[in-house]
């Protein structure tokens, strides 16, 4: 689908990229959103796609745990036993830089396109903007959110069975033999 969508200068934007789908023509925001995700979404950005799947569900993972660690926090919950705790690690440093990293990238593909600073997020305007090229690459995000969330659960599943594993005490072999 990425074969399609090809950048030009002209088209009555007065120098203004634009993009050319079949039966759609979108003028170039400002700020390369469109251009960004028809590239991530597209044939061409699987190697980037990667890495930022690998950086989504990091980050992801960072602020689940966050927010469920600041919930407990607020709640004045008491604190849960170690099996629970191992479910929930504390935030470490590189966490909260690739929280910020996920901010960025939010921002930057919400930043409005008036002319007006970035990091206003995403809002009816953004999504408007954004909405041609939707159908285009809806495909690759169903796929890549399906991927978001097997990490995730992959994540999840794998501090399971580590707590598990140091709940149940193994017992030597020797132990079976000895009278």
């Amino acid at each position: 689908r990425d074969s399609q969508w090809q950048g030009r200068r002209g088209g009555g934007g007065g120098g203004v990229p634009s993009l050319s789908l079949p039966g759609v023509a979108v003028e170039a925001k400002k700020s390369g959103a469109s251009e960004a995700l028809v590239f991530l979404f597209g044939d061409q950005g699987a190697l980037f796609r990667d890495f930022i799947l690998m950086e989504t569900v990091n980050s992801v993972d960072a602020m689940s745990r966050g927010a469920a660690v600041e919930l407990a926090r607020r709640l004045a919950l008491p604190r849960p036993p170690a099996f629970a705790q191992a479910l929930l690690p504390e935030l470490t440093k590189d966490d909260e830089v690739l929280v910020a990293n996920a901010q960025k990238l939010v921002s930057f593909l919400g930043a409005s396109r008036s002319g007006s600073s970035a990091g206003s997020g995403l809002n009816a305007q953004t999504l408007q903007e954004l909405a041609p090229i939707l159908p285009i690459i809806a495909p690759g995000m169903r796929q890549f959110g399906l991927q978001v969330l097997g990490g995730l659960i992959e994540r999840l599943n794998s501090r399971l069975f580590s707590a598990l594993r140091r709940q149940v005490e193994p017992v030597p072999a020797a132990s079976y033999f000895q009278k």
